[in-house]
């Protein structure tokens, strides 16, 4: 049984060598391995800020007399939407 196993073995690993005796992936690799320089970081500058996409708009409130308000405020271009309405 050992014999057989042994045969098994060199038998694959001959098999495994021809497969490959071509040279093109068992012996003809390279590698590039230069070293290369190390990392600069720079500061963000304005082009690299994020800037949203769309517009930042909330609800104000306020009370008259007792009445609760409501009105949209664009906070991207700091203008009113709309009209004062009863919220």
């Amino acid at each position: 049984m050992k014999k057989y196993f042994c045969c098994c073995l060199v038998l694959s690993m001959l098999i495994v060598s021809f497969i490959f005796a071509d040279g093109s992936l068992a012996y003809n690799q390279t590698f590039n391995c230069s070293v290369t320089q190390p990392l600069h970081y720079a500061l963000p500058t304005e082009e690299d800020t994020v800037s949203p996409c769309s517009d930042d708009i909330r609800w104000c409130y306020k009370v008259i007399d007792g009445v609760l308000y409501r009105r949209k405020y664009n906070y991207t271009k700091k203008t009113w939407i709309g009209k004062w309405e009863r919220a």
